[in-house]
């Protein structure tokens, strides 16, 4: 089944905030069945690649890691990304942020309601 929505998460060092990251984009009420992630490890040096790897294991038919090997930043990273998306609409998620549950199916249907091309959302920043 092909997905609904390509999430490319591009990755740099973020061991400490991969799991909250990968949870927030599993646990979306769309389903996961509905979403291809898309994970670049964009040549991290700590252990971030092990808990990719991890997650590709646990939902390989959703889950896909690209390791780079080097560090070639941030646009260069969704960019490759966005080569391997197989969905018709294309998400980005920075590794050291989360999203509410229900984000992506709430854009899905917006996407579909008014035909859209490009939907965005509001950003909400924590302070702790």
């Amino acid at each position: 089944m092909k997905p609904k929505i390509s999430v490319i998460i591009p990755c740099y060092n973020s061991e400490n905030f991969i799991t909250r990251c990968a949870q927030s984009l599993i646990n979306q009420t769309i389903g996961i069945e509905n979403l291809e992630l898309i994970f670049i490890n964009d040549g991290s040096t700590d252990n971030t690649l092990i808990k990719l790897n991890e997650l590709e294991t646990l939902f390989p038919n959703n889950i896909m890691v690209i390791d780079l090997g080097e560090n070639l930043k941030q646009g260069t990273a969704r960019n490759i990304g966005i080569q391997y998306a197989n969905a018709d609409y294309i998400g980005f998620v920075d590794s050291d942020d989360w999203i509410e549950e229900s984000m992506y199916e709430k854009l899905y249907m917006i996407m579909q309601q008014y035909n859209c091309d490009i939907v965005g959302c509001c950003l909400m920043v924590d302070l702790d």
